[in-house]
């Protein structure tokens, strides 16, 4: 199985409650935080090498210029963490491979042909454009995908109206969610990214380690939220006793035969 995808399950996991006299923690406060990913500039063991330092959750790298033979060397540079592959609709090709090349996940393209994503053994996202139509946000729910990626679209600044879309697609998905940042997000934004749903961060590439040093300690500070539900069809439920307008339709009636 997948390492990230364990890891996003995890958030959503509470601890077996102790044996014995202990002081209760809610399950919410057992939590573990927003997850970090490492976005790598391109192909290379010395970047992956950097990047696993800093202390990220997983790293992500995009599949142009990238071969099963470098795949294998970030792997092993990776020492444990996992990498996923970014692929485009036409990289359909080269995902037979990454699996045996040591790749954990891979990020596909809504036009990726659906027969190149059969490979077992990998974890599977989908990125999306916030604009996706919500009826095909919540098919996401009944598909054998592992997560949604969505992108700030060049946005630096999160605002109110791009903190409800993630919220949206986050409830309608009903599957992990992560958010490919084109900036870094600031202590209040992360809380509050965290809060609408958002289960990971893609942090930019070519970052200095201090900065996964800083991001790793405002995650520790993220406040806990309570277990989300995500997004379900509506029910109609059947109406006990019989409705008002029929009732006043039938008191008339009998009124008028007195």
């Amino acid at each position: 199985m997948s390492k990230l995808v364990d890891r996003l399950q995890g958030l959503s996991k509470a601890s077996p409650e102790p044996l014995g006299f202990h002081t209760r923690v809610g399950k919410a406060d057992r939590r573990p935080g927003l997850l970090l990913i490492g976005r790598l500039g391109g192909p290379g063991a010395g970047e992956a090498k950097t990047l696993t330092d800093s202390g990220v959750d997983a790293g992500l790298v995009g599949a142009q210029g990238l071969d099963l033979k470098m795949v294998e060397e970030m792997v092993g540079a990776m020492d444990g963490v996992p990498l996923g592959v970014v692929l485009g609709a036409g990289d359909g090709e080269k995902v037979a491979g990454l699996a045996g090349a040591g790749c954990d996940f891979v990020v596909f393209d809504m036009k990726m042909p659906i027969g190149a994503l059969q490979e077992k053994g990998m974890g599977r996202f989908v990125k999306v454009e916030t604009a996706l139509d919500h009826s095909l946000v919540r098919a996401i729910n009944e598909v054998d995908v592992d997560g949604v990626v969505v992108s700030t679209d060049g946005k630096g600044v999160t605002t109110f109206e791009q903190l409800l879309t993630y919220r949206r697609i986050a409830g309608l998905a009903g599957k992990p969610l992560l958010l490919d940042l084109s900036a870094l997000a600031t202590d209040s934004e992360l809380t509050g990214l965290w809060q609408a749903g958002i289960d990971g961060i893609v942090i930019p590439a070519s970052q200095p380690a201090s900065v996964f040093a800083d991001l790793r300690a405002l995650v520790q500070r993220l406040p806990r939220r309570a277990e989300r539900q995500r997004a379900r069809p509506d029910v109609v439920l059947p109406r006990h006793g019989r409705d008002r307008g029929v009732e006043e339709e039938e008191e008339e009636e009998e009124e008028e035969e007195v």
